[in-house]
């Protein structure tokens, strides 16, 4: 889980694969926070993630991003007994984007589980399609699960 709740403006995250050229996830004003971001997401262990923390239209500002992981990897919920009802399948594919930045942009700091990083978009640069300044972060999970 990402969670900006604690941030001082209105706060977008975007996961993106490790190389930026496929984004994995995006979420506005998720959770229990008003206009703040809380996202849960079922990552795989030992896989390098970029978190972008961007604001909604043009908001800066600073911004904490609290990281809290499984302790373990999920279990299975057991076997059920009743009658299956089928239901066609819905696939979400990730987005792939083509950015054109100007510049290459790594991340600008990295994170782990159980960490909170305190940053600001003020001054940052616009790079990867949103209508704010972004900053990314880096995120290797280290056990599977939300």
């Amino acid at each position: 889980t990402f969670s900006t709740c604690d941030s001082e403006y209105d706060t977008w995250i975007r996961v993106f694969s490790a190389d930026m050229s496929t984004e994995l996830y995006s979420c506005d004003d998720c959770g229990p926070c008003d206009t703040k971001t809380v996202a849960t997401l079922v990552l795989s262990a030992g896989t390098t993630y970029n978190i972008l923390v961007e604001g909604y239209a043009m908001s800066v500002g600073t911004f904490r991003v609290k990281v809290t992981c499984p302790t373990s990897a999920p279990t299975s919920p057991a076997p059920s007994t009743a009658t299956p009802t089928t239901i066609a399948p819905t696939t979400i594919a990730p987005t792939t984007v083509a950015p054109t930045p100007t510049a290459t942009f790594p991340p600008t700091a990295a994170v782990t589980c159980s960490e909170t990083i305190t940053g600001s978009t003020v001054d940052a640069p616009n790079m990867y399609g949103g209508h704010s300044p972004e900053r990314i972060i880096a995120f290797t999970a280290d056990t599977t699960g939300e």
